[in-house]
Order: structure tokens, then C-alpha cells, then sequence
């Protein structure tokens, strides 16, 4: 899926994330956008990141452990989008 076919909220809820996780843990904010995201609208190799960040505990010691988990999904995605575009 082109970039330019995925929704505006979806880019601003899912780029929100990758700098949270990226700086430290996802914010309430966050998660509530994120948690509005339709999965459908995703891309599908962004779905993991999205289905781990839906409904996720705002408790700090949770957070903190989801966020890791979500910056490991982070990395596998963009790993993929690396080896797909080096096969293009």
C-alpha cells in the first residue's frame, strides 16, 4: 500500500508512536489515536504495531514494557521495508 493511500490520522497517530517509543514511552494521547486507528486502514506490515498498541495499559511499568515491544515491532517492519526495497 502506497504511502499516499493511508489516512492523515493514521500517518499522525503511527508517526506520534515511532517518535514516542523512539524518545521513550507512548503518552496517553498516543494511545488513545492510536486505539481510534481501524486496523483495515493500516498497512499490513504496520498491523502488529497497531494491534499491540490497541488497548494498552496506561500503567508506567506496563507502558514501559509495551513500548519496548512496540520499538521491537518497529525495527522488524522497517527490516522488512528495508529487504523489500532491495529486492525491488
Amino acid at each position: 500500500m502506497a504511502t499516499s493511500n493511508v489516512a492523515v490520522t493514521v500517518k499522525q497517530a503511527l508517526g506520534a508512536a515511532l517518535v514516542e517509543v523512539l524518545t521513550g514511552n507512548l503518552t496517553d494521547e498516543t494511545i488513545a489515536a492510536v486505539d481510534a486507528i481501524n486496523k483495515e486502514e493500516v498497512p499490513p506490515h504496520l498491523r502488529d504495531i497497531v494491534n499491540v498498541i490497541h488497548g494498552m495499559s496506561t500503567h508506567s511499568v506496563v507502558r514501559e514494557s509495551v513500548s519496548h515491544h512496540v520499538l521491537g515491532e518497529l525495527y522488524a517492519a522497517a527490516e522488512d521495508a528495508f529487504k523489500q526495497r532491495l529486492n525491488a
